[in-house]
């Protein structure tokens, strides 16, 4: 019999330290496994039950530097031992130490194989020097990869399949299970419940789940909210990685918005995914109840590292992509292979009373009459975004694992002097305005803000970089 654990500290979004233990093998094993946390009296403190539809428990908080009896209970088998949660200063990382024995009273008992692998609080994202070998049956499915997500495509089609370690063969994503839970890059068990899934998200940071289609269910994301505004569903686009969004509520009567990004400053890296290019984005955006408009600039660093004006008409009877052939910034590309643009740009988007979009960048005008969106009334938001997409493909079923860790990069995106307006923009719109009624990062695995004063400064990344 081989039975394999996982023990971890990790870090939620309270800034607490739990003990995170995942079982690696539960869908060959089906049982349950009982985890206690006790204190070294021998009392319970926690009690969490694995099982074959929820793979991964966390037990906490614990104290820095407060030893704990761990207590695991399987079949026959009962292991006892201490655990202590250390904290590097140097690295700025927290560790635990494990010393994880079988029961002497069980010790006639069939002894299982437990593997306890250490990780660290920003840390148990797994390492750059990790590989991950995908399976059909016994059978390899491609080579091996360093990143988790592209392995996890290569089972994407298949009926059956797993994703393992090259190092431990610790099975990290198994498609027999409905959601996979992650920090980082590193696995912390499957479950079969999607409240499981969103208890996961919503009490780790950096954390992600992925379900068995392949496909990303949710991640973590930050938002600051005012005037009470809910996160809606439209920001629930895991896929699309890494992006940041602004928010105000149309019923302020806005109808027009302008911002200076400092493209000038920002570096752009394609994807070494050579099977999965990502497109950068910065654009305004209006929504109705039925149909949303983005209006802004696209740049595909896979061909030339141009900067295009480009609409998206999400809804409605003629819903789709433009862009156009007009070159609004062209780029230096570097002996790092980052493109560097070459200028900024000034946007302004306005809607008028009949529906119909005007946009211009750097002086030049582009517009959608309202025939195209069929609106006459744009009545639930606007929105200043930066993004970068993972091409992922057009229908559903060829729609690829995104790889949020193919190494590219849209770093440095200064936006300043946004402003929204009546008439024309004249109301300042920053990270601290009263009239911002949401800011969202979305995926804090690969995107990050900064704010001084006007100024807005996004970073998105999947070039994260570890070493065990």
């Amino acid at each position: 019999m081989k039975v394999d654990f996982q023990m971890d500290c990790i870090t939620n979004k309270n800034q607490e330290y739990m003990v995170a233990i995942t079982h690696l093998n539960m869908q060959e094993e089906s049982k349950t496994v009982d985890c206690f946390l006790e204190d070294l009296e021998n009392n319970t403190l926690l009690h969490e039950t694995i099982t074959p539809e929820n793979t991964g428990v966390t037990l906490g908080a614990v104290e820095l530097e407060k030893a704990y009896h761990i207590r695991i209970e399987e079949a026959e088998n009962i292991y006892v031992g201490e655990v202590t949660a250390h904290k590097n200063a140097e690295k700025e990382t927290v560790f635990l130490d494990t010393n994880i024995y079988i029961s002497p009273a069980k010790r006639q008992a069939k002894v299982a194989r437990i593997t306890l692998e250490k990780a660290e609080v920003e840390s148990q994202r797994a390492a750059t020097n990790v590989k991950y070998q995908a399976y059909v049956g016994s059978y390899k499915e491609g080579a091996a990869q360093k990143s988790l997500f592209a392995a996890i495509e290569l089972i994407r089609t298949k009926a059956n399949g797993v994703v393992k370690r090259t190092d431990t063969g610790a099975t990290v994503f198994d498609k027999n299970s409905d959601y996979h839970k992650y920090q980082f890059t590193a696995y912390y068990g499957s479950c079969n419940e999607p409240k499981e899934a969103e208890k996961w998200i919503e009490d780790f940071a950096y954390s992600h789940v992925i379900k068995k289609d392949c496909h990303l269910y949710d991640n973590s994301f930050i938002s600051q909210t005012m005037s009470g505004v809910k996160v809606e569903a439209w920001n629930k686009e895991p896929d699309n990685g890494g992006y940041v969004v602004k928010y105000a509520n149309m019923w302020l009567g806005y109808r027009t918005g302008s911002a200076t990004v400092n493209l000038s400053q920002a570096r752009l890296k394609a994807s070494t995914n050579s099977k999965q290019g990502c497109n950068a984005f910065v654009y305004i955006s209006t929504q109705s109840d039925d149909v949303t408009v983005d209006f802004g600039l696209i740049c595909s660093p896979h061909s030339n590292g141009n900067w295009y004006p480009c609409y998206n008409i999400a809804g409605g009877e003629n819903a789709g992509f433009k862009k156009f052939d007009d070159v609004i910034v062209t780029s230096t590309k570097n002996s790092s292979g980052e493109y560097l643009p070459n200028k900024d740009v000034t946007m302004q988007y306005t809607f008028d009373e009949k529906g119909n979009i005007f946009f211009t960048v750097n002086g030049k005008t582009y517009t959608i009459e309202s025939s195209k969106t069929g609106i006459k009334k744009f009545d639930r938001s606007f929105l200043f975004m930066t993004s970068y997409v993972p091409i992922l493909g057009e229908s559903s079923k060829d729609k690829q694992t995104p790889d949020f860790r193919n190494d590219g990069y849209f770093r440095n995106v200064v936006w300043k002097n946004c402003k929204l307006g009546k008439t024309t923009p004249n109301v300042p719109f920053n990270y601290n305005s009263s009239n911002r009624s949401l800011y969202l990062e979305y995926n804090t695995d690969c995107c990050s803000t900064n704010h001084s004063g006007t100024t807005e400064v996004v970073n998105i990344f999947y070039d994260r970089e570890y070493t065990e």
